[in-house]
Protein backbone atom coordinates (compact mmCIF):
# COMPACT_ATOMS: atom_id res chain seq x y z
CA UNK A 1 0.00 0.00 0.00
CA UNK A 2 1.31 3.44 -0.91
CA UNK A 3 -0.12 6.81 -0.46
CA UNK A 4 2.16 9.80 -2.24
CA UNK A 5 1.03 13.16 -0.16
CA UNK A 6 3.93 15.60 -1.00
CA UNK A 7 5.31 15.26 -4.06
CA UNK A 8 8.72 17.50 -5.52
CA UNK A 9 10.93 19.73 -3.97
CA UNK A 10 10.43 23.21 -2.86
CA UNK A 11 12.55 25.89 -4.88
CA UNK A 12 14.75 26.47 -1.40
CA UNK A 13 15.61 23.06 -1.31
CA UNK A 14 16.39 22.80 -4.63
CA UNK A 15 18.68 25.62 -4.60
CA UNK A 16 20.65 23.86 -1.75
CA UNK A 17 20.37 20.37 -3.24
CA UNK A 18 21.91 22.02 -6.60
CA UNK A 19 24.94 23.32 -4.37
CA UNK A 20 25.91 19.92 -3.55
CA UNK A 21 27.83 17.22 -5.03
CA UNK A 22 25.92 14.11 -3.66
CA UNK A 23 22.09 15.28 -2.50
CA UNK A 24 21.86 11.86 -1.23
CA UNK A 25 23.36 12.78 2.55
CA UNK A 26 20.38 15.99 2.13
CA UNK A 27 17.35 14.00 0.86
CA UNK A 28 18.14 11.10 4.41
CA UNK A 29 17.60 14.09 6.00
CA UNK A 30 14.27 15.31 4.13
CA UNK A 31 12.76 11.83 4.41
CA UNK A 32 13.99 11.35 8.07
CA UNK A 33 12.61 14.60 8.88
CA UNK A 34 8.84 14.11 7.06
CA UNK A 35 8.93 10.50 9.11
CA UNK A 36 9.06 12.44 12.75
CA UNK A 37 6.97 15.26 11.37
CA UNK A 38 4.40 12.29 10.29
CA UNK A 39 5.20 10.02 13.78
CA UNK A 40 4.63 12.86 15.73
CA UNK A 41 1.34 14.19 14.49
CA UNK A 42 0.13 10.61 14.59
CA UNK A 43 0.97 10.15 18.51
CA UNK A 44 -0.07 13.66 19.44
CA UNK A 45 -4.00 12.31 17.64
CA UNK A 46 -3.90 10.58 20.67
CA UNK A 47 -6.21 7.40 19.41
CA UNK A 48 -4.67 4.11 19.57
CA UNK A 49 -4.97 3.49 15.81
CA UNK A 50 -2.93 6.76 14.96
CA UNK A 51 -0.07 5.73 17.55
CA UNK A 52 0.20 2.07 15.58
CA UNK A 53 0.38 3.92 11.98
CA UNK A 54 2.89 6.28 13.53
CA UNK A 55 4.94 2.99 14.88
CA UNK A 56 4.49 1.84 10.94
CA UNK A 57 5.80 5.18 9.44
CA UNK A 58 9.12 4.40 8.23
CA UNK A 59 11.96 5.95 5.80
CA UNK A 60 11.85 3.10 3.19
CA UNK A 61 13.54 4.42 0.30
CA UNK A 62 16.32 7.21 -0.10
CA UNK A 63 18.21 8.04 -3.20
CA UNK A 64 19.52 11.30 -5.10
CA UNK A 65 16.48 12.19 -5.97
CA UNK A 66 13.91 11.15 -3.57
CA UNK A 67 13.26 9.99 0.21
CA UNK A 68 10.15 7.22 0.02
CA UNK A 69 8.55 7.71 3.63
CA UNK A 70 5.73 5.07 3.78
CA UNK A 71 3.05 3.90 6.29
CA UNK A 72 3.45 0.26 5.96
CA UNK A 73 1.12 -3.38 6.45
CA UNK A 74 -2.23 -3.18 7.32
CA UNK A 75 -1.74 -0.01 9.35
CA UNK A 76 -1.59 1.74 5.76
CA UNK A 77 -4.67 0.41 4.50
CA UNK A 78 -6.56 2.27 7.46
CA UNK A 79 -4.77 5.21 7.40
CA UNK A 80 -6.09 5.44 3.55
CA UNK A 81 -9.27 4.77 5.15
CA UNK A 82 -8.51 7.83 7.32
CA UNK A 83 -7.63 9.96 4.66
CA UNK A 84 -10.39 8.92 2.40
CA UNK A 85 -13.15 7.91 4.51
CA UNK A 86 -15.69 4.65 3.08
CA UNK A 87 -18.35 2.03 3.99
CA UNK A 88 -17.06 -0.47 6.60
CA UNK A 89 -18.75 -3.37 6.93
CA UNK A 90 -19.22 -6.44 9.37
CA UNK A 91 -17.35 -9.27 9.13
CA UNK A 92 -16.70 -12.13 11.59
CA UNK A 93 -19.41 -11.34 13.92
CA UNK A 94 -22.26 -10.33 11.57
CA UNK A 95 -22.10 -6.98 13.01
CA UNK A 96 -20.48 -3.84 14.19
CA UNK A 97 -20.64 -2.86 17.58
CA UNK A 98 -20.67 0.83 18.07
CA UNK A 99 -20.04 2.40 21.46
CA UNK A 100 -22.51 4.71 22.90
CA UNK A 101 -20.96 5.44 26.24
CA UNK A 102 -17.91 6.33 27.48
CA UNK A 103 -17.35 3.09 29.31
CA UNK A 104 -18.04 1.19 26.14
CA UNK A 105 -15.62 3.45 23.83
CA UNK A 106 -12.87 2.43 26.70
CA UNK A 107 -13.28 -1.04 26.31
CA UNK A 108 -13.31 -0.92 22.59
CA UNK A 109 -14.93 -4.33 21.90
CA UNK A 110 -18.27 -5.09 23.04
CA UNK A 111 -15.94 -8.56 23.89
CA UNK A 112 -13.95 -6.90 25.97
CA UNK A 113 -16.64 -4.87 28.50
CA UNK A 114 -16.48 -5.37 31.76
CA UNK A 115 -19.66 -6.56 32.54
CA UNK A 116 -22.23 -8.62 30.94
CA UNK A 117 -24.31 -7.87 28.15
CA UNK A 118 -27.35 -8.41 27.05
CA UNK A 119 -28.75 -8.59 23.43
CA UNK A 120 -32.20 -6.08 22.67
CA UNK A 121 -33.64 -6.62 19.34
CA UNK A 122 -36.06 -3.98 19.11
CA UNK A 123 -38.76 -3.55 16.36
CA UNK A 124 -37.56 -0.45 14.88
CA UNK A 125 -33.83 0.22 14.74
CA UNK A 126 -30.90 -1.99 15.22
CA UNK A 127 -30.33 -4.49 17.79
CA UNK A 128 -28.53 -3.23 21.35
CA UNK A 129 -26.40 -4.31 23.82
CA UNK A 130 -27.02 -3.42 26.74
CA UNK A 131 -26.28 -3.89 30.42
CA UNK A 132 -28.87 -4.71 33.27
CA UNK A 133 -28.91 -3.96 36.72
CA UNK A 134 -32.17 -3.73 39.03
CA UNK A 135 -34.26 -3.20 36.65
CA UNK A 136 -32.74 -0.55 34.43
CA UNK A 137 -31.70 -1.27 31.08
CA UNK A 138 -28.18 0.80 29.96
CA UNK A 139 -27.50 0.26 26.32
CA UNK A 140 -23.74 0.46 25.70
CA UNK A 141 -23.74 -0.58 22.11
CA UNK A 142 -25.64 -0.27 18.72
CA UNK A 143 -25.26 -3.22 16.58
CA UNK A 144 -25.00 -2.79 12.89
CA UNK A 145 -24.23 -4.18 9.46
CA UNK A 146 -21.96 -1.67 8.08
CA UNK A 147 -21.40 2.35 8.90
CA UNK A 148 -19.95 4.96 6.74
CA UNK A 149 -16.79 6.95 7.60
CA UNK A 150 -16.17 10.94 7.07
CA UNK A 151 -12.56 11.26 5.66
CA UNK A 152 -11.04 12.88 8.24
CA UNK A 153 -9.05 16.09 7.35
CA UNK A 154 -6.47 15.92 10.33
CA UNK A 155 -5.58 12.83 9.22
CA UNK A 156 -2.19 13.78 7.92
CA UNK A 157 -0.31 16.33 9.71
CA UNK A 158 -0.49 20.09 7.27
CA UNK A 159 1.70 20.28 4.37
CA UNK A 160 2.95 23.89 5.14
CA UNK A 161 3.97 23.12 8.50
CA UNK A 162 6.32 20.13 7.73
CA UNK A 163 7.83 21.95 4.73
CA UNK A 164 8.78 24.40 6.66
CA UNK A 165 10.32 22.37 9.32
CA UNK A 166 11.75 20.26 6.51
CA UNK A 167 12.87 23.24 5.36
CA UNK A 168 14.45 24.52 8.93
CA UNK A 169 16.42 20.99 9.50
CA UNK A 170 17.68 20.84 5.91
CA UNK A 171 19.03 24.29 6.49
CA UNK A 172 20.19 23.27 9.05
CA UNK A 173 22.18 20.48 7.31
CA UNK A 174 23.42 22.74 4.80
CA UNK A 175 25.47 24.80 7.02
CA UNK A 176 26.71 21.69 9.17
CA UNK A 177 28.07 20.17 5.67
CA UNK A 178 29.53 24.31 4.48
CA UNK A 179 31.42 24.22 7.64
CA UNK A 180 33.18 21.00 7.19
Amino acid sequence: MSVQIYDGLTPGLNQIASQMRNTQPLMRVVGGELRAAMQEHFRARGWSIYRKIATATALTSVTPTEAVVTVGGAEGSILLHKINGGLVRAKEAGALAIPLTNQAKRAGYARHFPKPLTLIKRRVGPPLLVEISRQKFTPHYVLKKSVFHRPDPKALPDKAAVGLRIMARVRAFAAAVMRS
